[in-house]
C-alpha cells in the first residue's frame, strides 16, 4: 500500500505543481499582464512551458529518473503502426461524423486560424502555432514522466491509472471555463486517451509511442 500511497502523492504533486496548478496561475498572470491578444498567447504558452521543463527537472531528480528516459526506446515501423493505430481508435468516433458532416476540419489548422485571425500577421501567427506545439511536445514529455514516475511505486501495468486519473480525468477543470457538459466530455475522452496510451508503454516499454499518439491526436482531433 505504500507504493500506491506513493504513486498517488506523486499524482496529486504532478497535478498540482506541473499540470493544472501551474497552467491556471501563468493564464491568469498573463491574462491580467496582457489581456486576451495574440501577446498574451504566445507568452502565456512560453510561461508555461518553460517553467513546466523547469519544474519536470525537480520531479525528475526526485524521481532518479533521466531526462533522456522520457523519450527512450527504438521507434520501429511496427511500433509506429501501433502507436498510430492507437491514435486511430481515439479519433474515428469523433473525426469519422464530422467528416460525415462536413463539419471536420484538424485542431491544428483550426489552431493556426485563431492565431492568425488575433495576429493578424502570417509569420506571426505560425509561430505562435510553433509554439503551441513545443508547449504541446512538453506536456506529452511531463505525462511520460508521471506514468515512469509511478512505474517505480506500483509497477508498469498499475502505473497506468496514474495518468488516467491525475492528467486525464483532471481535464474536468476545464468547466471553470468551459461549459460543465464539455469539460466532463474532455475529461472522457483524455482519461480514455491516456489509458490506451499507457497501456501501449505497457506493452511496448517505448516512451516514443505516447509522445506520437499524444500529438497525432491534437494534431488531428476535430
Amino acid at each position: 500500500m505504500n507504493g500506491w500511497k506513493s504513486a498517488i502523492l506523486l499524482g496529486f504533486g504532478y497535478a498540482v505543481v506541473i499540470s493544472w496548478g501551474l497552467e491556471l496561475s501563468v493564464d491568469k498572470i498573463f491574462m491580467v499582464l496582457f489581456g486576451s491578444g495574440i501577446t498574451y498567447e504566445v507568452t502565456s504558452l512560453w510561461g508555461t512551458t518553460i517553467l513546466r521543463f523547469f519544474l519536470m527537472l525537480t520531479f525528475l531528480r526526485w524521481l532518479n529518473i533521466d531526462w533522456a528516459d522520457l523519450w527512450r526506446g527504438e521507434l520501429s515501423f511496427r511500433d509506429l503502426g501501433l502507436a498510430l493505430l492507437c491514435a486511430s481508435l481515439l479519433l474515428l468516433p469523433i473525426d469519422v461524423p464530422a467528416l460525415i458532416m462536413k463539419t471536420y476540419h484538424p485542431q491544428i489548422l483550426g489552431e493556426y486560424r485563431y492565431f492568425l485571425k488575433l495576429a493578424g500577421d502570417r509569420t506571426l501567427a505560425l509561430f505562435t502555432l510553433f509554439s503551441q506545439y513545443v508547449y504541446y511536445f512538453i506536456e506529452a514529455l511531463s505525462v511520460n514522466m508521471l506514468y515512469l514516475g509511478s512505474v517505480k511505486f506500483i509497477g508498469r501495468r498499475n502505473a497506468i491509472v496514474i495518468p488516467v486519473v491525475f492528467w486525464g480525468a483532471m481535464h474536468v477543470l476545464q468547466a471553470l471555463n468551459r461549459p460543465l457538459y464539455v469539460a466532463i466530455a474532455v475529461a472522457v475522452l483524455t482519461s480514455m486517451e491516456a489509458g490506451i496510451t499507457y497501456y501501449y508503454a505497457y506493452k511496448t516499454g517505448n516512451m516514443k509511442g505516447p509522445i506520437v499518439i499524444f500529438l497525432t491526436i491534437v494534431m488531428f482531433a476535430m
